[in-house]
């Protein structure tokens, strides 16, 4: 069947009357709605939306002419079979400015809240995704609002009872909240929270990926938190996510630009725009949108992405776009150039277990503990992150947080999700894991005296078994039962490797459940600290004197986890592993002092992906996790 309607709602005290009818257009479900609200503002006027019946990358919705001016929101629900496909870009036919309000990944689903503010009229939405997924997304025509967004929260979880969490405070008491619930497979939501407005349900039947998902409004009279809910039909893993945004006032302000630098770099490469009114900007290099830059009103950092070419670099806000031909006062050059790397980077990151940062957090700790010298003369002498975090308390997922950017909870093993080792294998990146005490390549057994399958997170995946060779014992002698704690032998072995043609351009090292700190006593020495702090004097040096090292090597060294007490984050993160010690070693960084940005483990993902000029997994992708790149 293929139909096409809009039904009108008009309110009178406490009666409502519906006429009309929603509809389906061939691309999936296809409904509107408008609503005519006297003495009420801010309202959403109409809504309209779209779910797809097959797994694509790109949906349309179309609708009756939003009005001109107003503010649209648009809330996405995507399920994929493999790592979940997050929102690229919100496009409409007046070629509108969106920004991301918000956003939650979880169990091959993501959950956003997009919008535009003081838009012009469109009667169509397109939502572009990263990957083929089951799309539903609903959009929301606000009168009597045009931003500032205010408060957002999210959650996600498994269950019948859906909810989006539960914000800040508001600023303003003259706000709207809008609030989404989707679901994977097929669900109906009903009881839903008192007092919110909620929109028509979208429901994608995509084969395998099923999901679907239902906007709600209320429009706020007074200051406090929002939350909304809804109770699903069946037990299916869930997200929400809401956003409020402040009644009345203006268009935010266009961006302008004084500078940016460097001027040229090949993929990968950090720059730095200054300028005005940035909040909430996306940037493009020659038409290329870059991941995840990090924004501020005066200054945005982002990294050249995957396939830009040279040209102009373009700022754009809810408030208008700018580039760099535009620059006042004028810039020198006016475009980026693209340049191609001369050599691929060399990164070795090094996983150590359950330590606090420092004294003022609690015990044991590393940064200043006279356990832990070599450590701290690394910190000294190149880059100590200063505000780094592990994301939660319970190793196994922060591991699996490291190499694909999500716990997988909620998941059953083996994991289907893409992980750095697919992205390496798939770019060609040559890539090495070793596993101090790992009894053999391909080991899938049961733990040992001193190995622990938990601390080797790509065995825990689907394609584990394709590439497993690149998951390797470290190379300590055989008479050292308990690894490479007092002997540079390891080091020396695997060197050879590193050093070899074709040798691999990224590093993993476990060390065993001594060396990384975990264990203290039987078997192991008796002080965690102080075992990992000389495995790392026996073993760092040679690498660090190697042409491997050398040609451009960088060392990350970091903590799972902070010590149980401790589930402090970075602000905005959503981090609750604690206050963790994070090195970074490079020949570009001695003497550079401390790195004071915050960050977690995803952050460092990021920094990780970035520098190869991969895409960013899951919540890599997220602004608030940090770049550790930038220590590097």
């Amino acid at each position: 069947m293929v139909g096409r309607g809009r039904f009108f709602v008009r309110r009178r005290a406490t009666s409502i009357k519906v006429v009309g009818l929603a509809g389906i257009l061939a691309v999936g479900l296809i409904a509107g709605d408008r609503v005519t609200v006297f003495g009420a503002s801010p309202a959403v006027s109409e809504s309209f939306g779209a779910a797809n019946s097959s797994a694509g990358t790109s949906l349309p919705a179309t609708g009756a002419a939003t009005g001109p001016a107003d503010l649209l929101v648009t809330t996405i629900r995507t399920r994929a079979l493999g790592s979940a496909a997050t929102v690229t870009g919100v496009t409409d036919t007046a070629t509108n400015t969106w920004t991301k309000a918000t956003g939650v990944t979880a169990a091959q689903a993501d959950e956003e809240i997009w919008y535009s503010s003081g838009a012009n009229s469109v009667t169509g939405v397109t939502v572009s995704v990263s990957a083929a997924a089951s799309i539903s997304f609903t959009v929301l025509d606000v009168t009597g609002a045009s931003a500032p967004l205010d408060q957002q929260a999210t959650s996600f979880g498994t269950g019948t009872a859906a909810t989006t969490g539960t914000t800040p405070p508001t600023v303003a008491a003259s706000e709207i909240a809008i609030a989404d619930v989707g679901w994977n497979s097929t669900a109906t939501p009903s009881g839903q929270t008192p007092g919110y407005q909620t929109t028509t349900v979208f429901q994608s039947k995509a084969s395998g990926a099923a999901s679907g998902e239902q906007a709600a409004w209320t429009a706020l009279s007074a200051t406090g938190t929002q939350t909304y809910g809804a109770t699903l039909s069946g037990s299916v893993a869930w997200t929400g996510a809401i956003a409020t945004f402040q009644a009345g006032g203006s268009p935010p302000a266009a961006p302008t630009i004084s500078s940016f630098s460097p001027s040229s770099g090949p993929v990968g490469t950090q720059v730095t725009i200054n300028g005005t009114n940035f909040t909430g900007a996306t940037v493009k290099f020659n038409g290329t949108a870059a991941v995840n830059p990090t924004v501020t009103a005066t200054q945005i950092t982002a990294n050249v992405p995957s396939g830009a070419t040279s040209g102009p670099i373009s700022v754009a806000t809810s408030g208008g776009s700018t580039d760099t031909t535009n620059c006042t006062p004028a810039c020198n050059p006016t475009s980026f150039t693209v340049t191609t790397a001369t050599a691929a980077p060399h990164i070795m990151f090094i996983i150590d277990e359950n330590k606090a940062y420092n004294s003022s957090v609690g015990t044991p700790y590393v940064i200043g503990s006279s356990n832990a010298p070599y450590i701290n003369s690394l910190a000294k002498a190149y880059r100590s992150a200063t505000q780094w975090y592990g994301d939660e308390h319970n190793s196994p997922l922060d591991y699996y947080d490291l190499i694909s950017g999500n716990n997988q909870s909620g998941g059953s093993k083996p994991y289907t999700a893409r992980t750095l080792g697919d992205q390496f294998n798939a770019a060609g990146i040559p890539w090495v894991a070793y596993m101090e005490g790992m009894p053999s390549a391909c080991y899938t057994g049961q733990p040992t005296s001193f190995y622990s399958p938990t601390h080797n997170p790509f065995a825990g995946f689907q394609n584990y078994s394709q590439w497993c060779g690149n998951v390797v014992p470290y190379p300590c002698p055989s008479q050292f039962g308990s690894g490479c704690l007092n002997t540079s032998a390891g080091a020396t072995a695997m060197m050879a490797t590193l050093n070899a043609a074709n040798g691999p351009d990224f590093v993993w090292i476990s060390p065993n459940m001594c060396d990384d700190m975990h264990t203290n006593g039987g078997p192991c020495p008796s002080n965690g600290v102080a075992t990992g702090d000389t495995w790392l004097s026996n073993n760092l040096p040679t690498v660090m004197s190697s042409p491997w090292y050398t040609s451009g090597g960088v060392i990350i060294i970091t903590w799972d986890e902070s010590i149980s007490k401790d589930t402090s984050g970075c602000p905005g993160c959503g981090a609750t592993g604690g206050h963790v010690p994070t090195v970074v070693i490079s020949a570009n960084n001695k003497g550079l002092g401390q790195f004071t940005n915050p960050g977690d483990l995803f952050g460092i993902l990021h920094g990780i992906e970035a520098a190869y000029g991969l895409p960013f997994l899951g919540h890599a992708a997220d602004a608030p996790v940090g770049n550790i790149g930038g220590a590097f």
